[in-house]
């Protein structure tokens, strides 16, 4: 009952039970070695679980940095047409 109690929390806390990142939080953990979690270990443990979400947070986040920097750069190119033409 202890030990199961113990991998719930560790589970809710996110962190890494094993390999060169044992005891980092998953949000520590480099994108390469979460792929390589995902893809090598069971799909039903809990670091694939968590693994597999931190890298779609990481995905989102990225996707609308992005959106965010393509809107940047036309409205900069849309700036600098204005002032080329006046």
């Amino acid at each position: 009952m202890r030990r199961r109690w113990i991998q719930v929390v560790e589970a809710l806390m996110k962190i890494m039970k094993f390999g060169k990142h044992k005891g980092k939080n998953i949000k520590e953990v480099p994108s390469a070695y979460l792929a390589w979690v995902v893809e090598k270990l069971d799909q039903d443990d809990e670091v694939v679980k968590s693994a597999r979400d931190e890298l779609k947070r990481r995905t989102d986040s990225y996707d609308v940095l992005n959106d965010a920097l393509k809107k940047a750069m036309k409205n900069q190119d849309r700036t600098r047409q204005r002032l080329e033409g006046a």
